[in-house]
């Protein structure tokens, strides 16, 4: 993650490229909400107020916006106090960096219990979150979604 910088928090001009990726992305647009989620200003900020996430970046030197995480306190499954997203977006993807990128993002707020949801067809992401240490505890819903917890 050398040429990369790992930082808490997201600057305004990293949430205008993250509502930009949310639209325009098209393996975003595939696999996430996030066109919805993050359709605009109004729809990210309405996001924060409502969600409250902990928002860990992934930026190049000149601060441009790479990679997303979130972590948030959302007790959906009975027992996991946390839910978890991450996307790495086109100058991140292929470069190994979501492992070390999560692994820093756990340190960092050292949540004991998460879940999230996964497309069951996006392959690469169960793989890593597996890889993590994440376990699979059910299968592809209607919109072939599958849910996923980790412990410490």
């Amino acid at each position: 993650m050398n040429d990369f910088v790992f930082k808490h928090g997201i600057t305004d001009s990293q949430i205008d490229e993250l509502i930009y990726f949310a639209n325009n992305d098209p393996q975003i647009i595939a696999y996430t909400s996030d066109k919805t989620r993050f359709a605009n200003r109004q729809a990210f900020d309405s996001w924060i107020i409502r969600r409250n996430p902990s928002i860990y970046t992934l930026s190049n030197n000149k601060d441009n916006l790479c990679g997303l995480i979130w972590l948030e306190k959302d007790n959906k499954i009975p027992g996991f106090d946390y839910t978890f997203a991450i996307r790495l977006y086109a100058d991140a993807r292929g470069k190994g960096l979501s492992y070390d990128f999560m692994k820093q993002a756990f340190d960092d707020l050292k949540p004991a219990k998460v879940w999230l949801e996964c497309s069951a067809d996006n392959l690469p992401a169960a793989s890593l979150y597996k890889k993590f240490g994440f376990v699979q505890i059910s299968e592809p819903d209607s919109n072939n979604k599958i849910l996923m917890t980790f412990s410490r």
